[in-house]
C-alpha cells in the first residue's frame, strides 16, 4: 500500500539536490516510512527530517534491510540557493521498488500572474549495481494553462543517487536483458488480460493500473510496430475505464516519436475531452480529422469528433 507524506513548507524559485559529507546540520521533526522497497520480502523504512540551522532543507534517509548484516543506507538532502520565496507543498510516494519525490508549487511572476507547477521524480532501486536511479519525470503547469509534461528516463542516460554525489551516467547502461525479457513477458501477458478483460466487459484489472507501470514498460520493452498497437489499445483501455491521465501519458509518449499515427489523437482528444481539458482535445481531433482527410477516410471520422470541434 503506498503511504503519502505532506508537508507545507517555504522554498525558493530554484530547488537543487544537496548532499554533505558533514552533516554539522540540525535535523529536527522525524517522520518513518515503511515499505518493502528492494522487493526482496523484507521491510525496509524511509526516515523523512527537516532542518533547523539550514534554510529550507530536507533529508530523506532510506534504510535498505537485509538478513545479511547491517542495512545499507541511501541519503538524499533536498535544499535551495535562491532568494525570491514561493511556497512548495513536498511530499514522497512509497512505493514497490522505488520513490517519488513530490514538488507542487506557487508563485507570483512579474506580471502579478499565479502560476502552479507539479514536479515529480521517480526513483527506482536496481538490484545488479546497488544504486537507486531516477526513472521518470512528469511536471504539470496550470498557468499560462499547458499540458502535462511526462518523461520516461533513458536507462543509458538517467542519473544515480549514491551518498555523495548525484552524478550522470553517459557511458554506463543499467539496461539488462534480463529485465528486457520479464518486462516483455510481463507487457505482453498483461496487455493479453487487459484486452480480455476489455472484451468480457469489465475493468477490474485496467482501474489497478498506474504511472509506474508506463515508466518500467517503456524503458524495457522496444516500440515495435506490433507493441505500438499494443501500447496504443491500453491507453484506450484507460480511457474507457476513465483513467484519464494514465492514457494521456502513454498517447503523448507515442505521438512523440510517431506523431502521424492517427488512431492516437482521437483516443488522445477523448482523453482530454475526459478531464474536461477542450482546447487540447481540440487540438488532438483537428489533427486527427486531417491525417484521416489526407487518407481518404473522412466518411470513417466519428461523428462526436465534428461536434467536440465546433
Amino acid at each position: 500500500m503506498k503511504k503519502k507524506f505532506l508537508v507545507v513548507l517555504f522554498a525558493v524559485l530554484s530547488t537543487t539536490l544537496l548532499y554533505s559529507q558533514e552533516d554539522s546540520k540540525d535535523w529536527k521533526f522525524p517522520e518513518m516510512l515503511y515499505e518493502d522497497i528492494n522487493n526482496d520480502g523484507i521491510q525496509d523504512s524511509v526516515k523523512i527530517e527537516f532542518c533547523t540551522t539550514s534554510y529550507l532543507v530536507t533529508r530523506l534517509t532510506l534504510y535498505i534491510n537485509s538478513t545479511k548484516g547491517k542495512p545499507k543506507i541511501r541519503t538524499k538532502e533536498f535544499g535551495s540557493d535562491s532568494g525570491l520565496i514561493r511556497d512548495v507543498w513536498e511530499s514522497f510516494d512509497i512505493f514497490k521498488g522505488g520513490f517519488c519525490r513530490i514538488l507542487d508549487t506557487n508563485y507570483y511572476d512579474d506580471n502579478g500572474d499565479l502560476y502552479s507547477e507539479s514536479s515529480c521524480f521517480y526513483y527506482k532501486y536496481f538490484f545488479n549495481l546497488d544504486e537507486w536511479y531516477l526513472v521518470g519525470e512528469k511536471y504539470e503547469y496550470s498557468i499560462p494553462k499547458g499540458k502535462s509534461e511526462f518523461y520516461v528516463s533513458s536507462l543509458k542516460h538517467t542519473q544515480k543517487i549514491s551518498e555523495s554525489v548525484i552524478a550522470e551516467s553517459e557511458e554506463e547502461s543499467i539496461y539488462s536483458m534480463q529485465d528486457s525479457v520479464f518486462y516483455n513477458k510481463k507487457f505482453n501477458q498483461t496487455y493479453n488480460q487487459y484486452l480480455q478483460e476489455y472484451k468480457d466487459g469489465k475493468k477490474d484489472l485496467i482501474l489497478k493500473y498506474g504511472l509506474i507501470e508506463t515508466i518500467e514498460y517503456f524503458q524495457y520493452v522496444p516500440l515495435t510496430n506490433e507493441n505500438l498497437v499494443k501500447f496504443n489499445d491500453i491507453a484506450f483501455f484507460l480511457c474507457e475505464a476513465k483513467k484519464y491521465q494514465e492514457s494521456i501519458d502513454i498517447l503523448e509518449i507515442i505521438l512523440r516519436s510517431h506523431p502521424n499515427r492517427t488512431v492516437a489523437y482521437i483516443n488522445l482528444g477523448d482523453a482530454y475531452w475526459g478531464i474536461e481539458e477542450k482546447e487540447f482535445a481540440k487540438q488532438a481531433y483537428q489533427k486527427y480529422i486531417e491525417l484521416m482527410k489526407a487518407s481518404g477516410k473522412k466518411s470513417k471520422i466519428p461523428e462526436r469528433v465534428f461536434e467536440r470541434v465546433k
